[in-house]
């Protein structure tokens, strides 16, 4: 069952953690991933002008996880083509990561525009964006060499089969923030290097003078280690209206929090902490479990989650609700209470008078979560209401499955649910409840 629940864990890990690791770095894998029809003919292109000692770079964190990346980066109607390589026979020597841009001739074949060496061996990531530079897109890429903070990140113009770099700085993180006053794009970095000693995330922007300058910074929470996870979504702004926003999930030791960034009038702001304030929002997202910032509702506005002892554990070791945080005008509301199964994948929405009198319990022999009413002792568990049990496909002939009724399924994983239908009816749940109460993480 240990094996099945690390499965489950790496499956639902794989979208979300970029491949930081060696072992989950496609290049690392035992084998690359399948090349499309037009991948094909791209990769025969690049192998006619550089040789055929090619090892393919696959972009770790971020939108853009191929090592092919489509878009158009110039004044012509068509897409370009972005790989990255590196040859095969100096893969693991450190040599720098290669960057090779294809366009597309009349007769519908491939030909290499212009090849040049990166910053660093590997890729973290990459970004588009309208700076107002003049340039219809730039390139940004953020490269990643050994250490989690040795990064480099470098911005792009392509313009008559060339790509020239026209700005490179030190960074830790990076994202694109997009605002709908504007069409033009905000990039947000965060380094050590700047105006102070301490990390603070930084807002770049282009003028017309002087090129890319650091319009604005922040500072950011000292104790993280590193930030691992960066969406672009949105707040509630003053009023009724919307405002666009940052949302960084950073490691502190075991644990994870979470700043959010905006930006008004071409200056930046850190929502969640304030240097030398007393009391900073950022210590209500300190959590020891390993859920990032997530768009619950699929609207944008994304919560950041936040833990509740379920009634009776009194401990750190014992079962939690997640309370999921939305950022309201200076404060953290709890906008949905869920029960979070991150080993099995799943997240189901409990009914708001469960938080205070509804626990449950592990039966980790059957992959199964029960719940019941907290009567004062956990180990009375006779007042039970929902059963939520993990199986795989091949175990469910095998399985006593008596009273429930499967509720959702990912590939050869299958959840199914038991009701009691004798439970209180305060806290009972129909099968249309359970089913749109659930949902999977994967």
């Amino acid at each position: 069952m240990k094996r099945f629940a690390a499965l489950v864990l790496l499956l639902m890990l794989l979208p979300l953690s970029g491949c930081n690791g060696n072992l989950l770095t496609v290049e690392g894998a035992m084998q690359p991933p399948r090349l499309t029809e037009q991948q094909n003919a791209i990769y025969e292109a690049l192998k006619a002008q550089v040789g055929s000692n090619i090892q393919l770079k696959y972009p770790q964190t971020g939108e853009y996880r191929s090592a092919f990346v489509f878009k158009n980066i110039d004044s012509e109607p068509t897409n370009e083509a972005i790989v990255f390589y590196q040859n095969s026979l100096q893969a693991n020597s450190g040599t720098a990561v290669r960057v090779n841009v294809l366009d597309q001739t009349g007769d519908g074949s491939w030909v290499s525009m212009c090849d040049i060496a990166g910053e660093a061996a590997d890729v973290d990531q990459i970004v588009f964006g309208n700076f107002g530079s003049g340039d219809p897109v730039n390139l940004v890429i953020g490269y990643r060499g050994d250490g989690k903070r040795n990064r480099i990140l470098t911005i792009y113009r392509y313009a008559e089969g060339m790509l020239r770099a026209v700005d490179s700085r030190e960074y830790e993180a990076l994202s694109l923030l997009r605002t709908p006053d504007t069409p033009l794009d905000h990039l947000v970095y965060v380094s050590n290097k700047g105006n102070s000693a301490q990390t603070t995330a930084k807002l770049l922007c282009y003028e017309p003078q002087k090129g890319f300058v650091v319009k604005d910074e922040v500072a950011m929470y000292e104790p993280v280690e590193e930030y691992v996870n960066l969406v672009s979504g949105y707040i509630a702004g003053n009023g009724s209206g919307q405002q666009s926003a940052l949302f960084m999930d950073g490691k502190v030791g075991n644990e994870l929090c979470t700043e959010i960034l905006t930006v008004y009038n071409d200056a930046l702001y850190n929502c969640t902490y304030q240097e030398n304030a007393k009391n900073n929002l950022v210590t209500a997202t300190l959590r020891d479990q390993t859920l990032y910032s997530s768009d619950i509702s699929h609207d944008r506005y994304y919560k950041v989650p936040h833990l509740a002892l379920m009634p009776g554990y009194n401990n750190t070791s014992g079962l939690s609700y997640t309370e999921w945080m939305a950022y309201e005008e200076g404060r953290f509301l709890i906008k949905e209470t869920s029960y979070v199964d991150t080993a099995n994948g799943f997240r189901f929405q409990v009914p708001d008078n469960w938080k205070e009198e509804v626990s449950a319990s592990v039966l980790a022999d059957q992959n199964e979560v029960k719940f019941f009413r907290y009567t004062g002792d956990l180990k009375d568990e006779t007042q039970e209401i929902l059963r939520i049990r993990t199986l795989q496909r091949s175990d469910t002939a095998q399985k006593n499955l008596e009273g429930y009724f499967k509720i959702a399924s990912i590939g050869q994983i299958g959840y199914w649910a038991k009701i009691n239908p004798d439970a209180d009816e305060r806290y009972r749940l129909t099968k249309e409840d359970v089913y749109a109460r659930f949902s999977t993480l994967l």
